[in-house]
């Protein structure tokens, strides 16, 4: 991350994220995010762990679980979780992965070299295929390669004129 930070297009991106945020009257969303890095979360990563909850609040309930016939449900997050980690992350450590392996045995870790806590996010078309296939299953029908965006355009173009002065 520290090479893609120091990049004059990352922190341009950076720098108009924020500016958009100001121009528009709502700093919230860099706030909240800021915030959520530091803070405690509205719930334990325990509680998403799948387990069976009983209902045991009558008499009647507690005699049925006794014998088997409780009425049980599947409590916590019932969809699938994955979750991609750089293990060049110094923003998220890895030993944060390792805690949620234990925690949450049924998740689907992807540990991915030489990343860090942007790059595979920002600037890899490759891992953004593999992300939304995981997700959302092989693409059906043509896919349609799509022209650059204004950012990578100009980002593009800034590259090439800093090169050339130098």
């Amino acid at each position: 991350d520290e090479i893609l930070i120091e990049e004059p297009a990352f922190e341009e991106f950076w720098q108009r994220d924020l500016e958009e945020s100001v121009r528009q009257g709502n700093l919230r969303p860099c706030i909240e995010e800021a915030v959520l890095q530091v803070s405690k979360w509205d719930f334990d990563i325990e509680e998403l762990h799948v387990h069976k909850k009983c209902r045991t609040g009558s008499l009647l309930l507690w005699l049925k679980s006794m014998y088997g016939q409780a009425e049980c449900e599947l409590a916590g997050y019932l969809g699938r979780i994955h979750i991609w980690q750089g293990l060049d992350d110094r923003v998220v450590p890895p030993s944060m992965t390792e805690y949620i392996e234990r925690v949450l045995p049924e998740a689907v870790i992807h540990k991915l070299p030489n990343e860090g806590h942007f790059s595979y996010f920002f600037f890899c078309d490759e891992c953004h295929k593999k992300i939304f296939s995981t997700l959302f299953g092989t693409p059906q029908g043509p896919f349609e390669q799509q022209e650059e965006t204004a950012f990578e355009k100009n980002t593009e173009d800034a590259l090439q004129v800093s090169v050339s002065d130098k």
